[in-house]
């Protein structure tokens, strides 16, 4: 069982996601933020198993896992989990994923945050997908790729979910969940067009993701062409925050995405694949850290984004323009 996730009410300690969302980018420092008081009532429950993605950090996780759709990620369920809980789900396309945003690391909530979206804007928590959640329960749309009921495993894609995350309960989508488009109700700045970088990929960063695909195990995939598209797909969506993109409009960005290690470098609506290596450093299992680890930025300090990390790629690939 999780520690993090073992009361339902938030008295735990981890609410808030370090600062951002777990994709990289909402926030919810207020000064009208309160710390978490114990509640008479709370809820106890216990996850049903740990999710294994091939996001292995929050930054470069989508936002929404139905926008990059080649994602993929596989549910572990606990062994004390009956098999035959898993039965006929292969019947079903889609599935909702209840989880807990277990790098969450703020000791206070706010009833507003800044939306990606608004630039910055401020709305109530209730109306919006942010993770700084008064309970930081998360819930996602992914499909069903493959049950296998006697390794207890459920294999999803579409997926925006990152390595070691508990997952709470697991429920089929429902016809009845689709209303009719006529009763739909959005406000404008969800079903405003967002904007999308142009991936390309140079011929050394191609050839090195096929020979890493040739010479070492994936966790998730097992065509080269699925996974340039699903690392495609996440750089699209630019991981860079707010703050980073306004600080940094043009440099050089790494991902970690499944075994591998992604270097690109973005230039105004342009991202360019430059370097792709397996990655040497085996991460921790996060789904079972200590109260001193979590919080950690364990994955930043085995070395991608770091400034000694970013002097080597500008000797390796030349120097980024940086705003004055």
């Amino acid at each position: 069982e999780m520690e993090s996730a073992s009361n339902a009410s938030g008295q735990n300690e981890n609410v808030g996601e370090e600062g951002r969302k777990r994709s990289g980018g909402t926030s919810s420092t207020y000064s009208g933020m309160k710390k978490l008081q114990p509640l008479e009532n709370s809820l106890s429950f216990r996850p049903i198993g740990i999710f294994r993605s091939c996001f292995k950090e929050k930054y470069g996780t989508p936002r929404q896992g139905s926008v990059a759709k080649s994602t993929r990620g596989m549910l572990q369920l606990h062994s004390w989990v009956p098999r035959e809980s898993l039965e006929s789900l292969d019947k079903f396309s889609h599935v909702w994923i209840l989880f807990w945003f277990h790098k969450n690391t703020n000791k206070k909530i706010s009833g507003k945050v800044k939306a990606p979206r608004l630039n910055g804007v401020s709305v109530g928590v209730f109306a919006s997908r942010s993770p700084h959640r008064i309970n930081p329960l998360g819930q996602t749309l992914a499909v069903v790729e493959n049950v296998d009921m006697k390794e207890n495993q459920v294999i999803l894609s579409g997926i925006d979910l990152i390595e070691g995350t508990p997952v709470i309960d697991l429920k089929p989508l429902h016809p009845a969940d689709m209303p009719s488009r006529e009763s739909l109700r959005f406000p404008s700045w969800v079903t405003k067009p967002q904007s999308s970088l142009e991936v390309l990929w140079t011929e050394k960063a191609l050839a090195q993701l096929k020979k890493c695909f040739k010479h070492h195990n994936c966790d998730h995939y097992k065509d080269v062409d699925q996974m340039r598209k699903a690392i495609s797909e996440g750089i699209s969506l630019d991981p860079r925050t707010l703050h980073s993109k306004r600080k940094h409009p043009n440099g050089i960005f790494g991902i970690m995405f499944d075994t591998l290690d992604v270097v690109f470098r973005i230039s105004s609506v342009t991202a360019t694949v430059l370097k792709v290596v397996k990655r040497e450093v085996k991460l921790e299992d996060t789904s079972v850290q200590t109260k001193a680890e979590k919080g950690s930025h364990a994955p930043r300090s085995q070395g991608l984004r770091t400034r000694e990390w970013l002097e080597r790629m500008e000797k390796e690939f030349g120097p980024v323009e940086r705003k004055r």
